[in-house]
């Protein structure tokens, strides 16, 4: 169970940390062995999700891993193009509308947001479905006020597409790790690809979930329903990790969804993670454990 005074948790300032890490980092004795360099060059140069501006804490947990076994002595948002087996854009729309995600910026948002809902007041449900998951996949690579405003265009048209958006995700459990990552632990050696793949993946499904929060904290009493169940589904996968013994990085992974989704209001979850045992779980479970409970 957690307790304030849970000694194999030792809890510092967080300015006490910084300069203390400072301290490490300037240090003149620090050596580091040319064999982890050399391998951190590697990492960097061949696997783009270990590059440190990518995801640290993965690159982190990685290498932490990988430690235990063996021991070493501008401006655009995002520029994504859709094709088709010919290798041209689908449509007028498609390629309009990919063009101006590709412009967009805080400096020319109002324009381009403008030429986008002339688009969007052009088609009908089922095309602006189309072209909708056109910006979820720019969702997928970044989350962005500016993206959030291009989805309200599309509900301005049709009120309920982004509620069946959101509702179908959440009913289809969408978000739920794929089998692979539960099959094989991806923080094992010679799985650099598909752990790179598992970074990507847990971008897109925080992203979305980031962008799923916003919109919902704007119209809480439209998506209560729907937003107790996610939260419920995504903490009883939790469990269910936690007793059945799964890697900590699926743990990980629900408890950070949990962190992005709940607010001081979900008294029931809160309550179960203060119940958990703490000293059968990884430190890093326990640490987004706490930063839920504080939340």
């Amino acid at each position: 169970m957690l307790e304030e005074d849970d000694k194999s948790n030792i809890k510092i300032d967080i300015e006490i940390f910084k300069k203390k890490l400072k301290e490490f980092e300037n240090r003149d004795d620090l050596v580091i062995s040319k064999s982890i360099t050399n391998k951190y060059d590697e990492l960097i140069k061949t696997y783009n999700c270990f590059n440190m501006k990518y995801d640290p804490k993965s690159v982190w947990e990685k290498k932490r891993h990988k430690t235990k076994n063996i021991l070493y002595t501008k401006n655009k948002l995002y520029t994504f193009t859709t094709v088709t087996k010919n290798n041209t854009i689908n449509d007028t729309n498609t390629k309009n509308i990919i063009g101006f995600l590709n412009k967009i910026t805080e400096n020319n948002k109002i324009i381009i947001l403008k030429s986008i809902e002339d688009i969007i007041s052009e088609n009908n449900y089922i095309e602006n479905n189309v072209l909708l998951n056109i910006v979820f996949n720019y969702i997928e690579k970044k989350y962005d006020i500016i993206y959030i405003n291009i989805l309200k265009l599309f509900e301005k048209k049709h009120s309920n597409i982004i509620y069946d958006y959101i509702n179908d995700y959440i009913l289809l459990k969408k978000w739920l790790p794929y089998n692979y990552i539960i099959s094989n632990n991806i923080l094992d050696d010679n799985l650099y690809n598909e752990y790179c793949d598992y970074i990507k993946w847990k971008k897109k499904e925080i992203n979305y979930i980031k962008t799923f929060i916003y919109i919902i904290n704007e119209e809480k009493e439209r998506y209560t329903n729907i937003y107790e169940i996610l939260c419920d589904n995504i903490f009883d996968i939790f469990n269910n990790y936690l007793t059945d013994n799964y890697y900590t990085y699926l743990l990980d992974y629900t408890l950070e969804l949990l962190y992005l989704l709940l607010n001081e209001t979900d008294n029931n979850i809160i309550n179960n993670l203060k119940k958990i045992d703490m000293t059968k779980i990884d430190n890093s479970t326990k640490f987004i454990i706490y930063n839920i409970i504080k939340k």
